[in-house]
């Protein structure tokens, strides 16, 4: 995806997290899997495709030249605390990271 592409589709997930009415955790967070399900219907694969799609963009932002997309992605700290379903289901492994969370910036 180019640069203005990845933008793009940053800002339609944040539309889309923010219009949300499950899995969200306060105004900013949501759990990836939640997210999925609100954009699924629109191309965006499988969910291990989209978790992929998100930390390719997570870490674009943090390369020499990476734009600022809006928003983050996080660990779930006190995961016992919430729905374990989608706690297992948001997981993104990343080396020695556990990601959960969609969070707007």
């Amino acid at each position: 995806m180019s640069n203005s592409i990845d933008s793009q589709f940053a800002q339609f997930l944040i539309k889309a997290a923010k219009n949300a009415k499950n899995g969200k955790f306060g105004d900013h967070k949501i759990f990836v899997s939640a997210l999925y399900e609100e954009v699924k219907d629109y191309g965006a694969g499988s969910l291990d495709t989209f978790k992929a799609v998100l930390l390719r963009l997570h870490k674009s932002q943090y390369q020499k030249d990476g734009e600022d997309l809006g928003f983050t992605l996080s660990r779930c700290d006190l995961s016992y605390a919430f729905n374990q379903k989608l706690v297992k289901n948001s997981l993104i492994n990343d080396l020695n990271a556990e990601i959960h969370f969609f969070t707007i910036k």
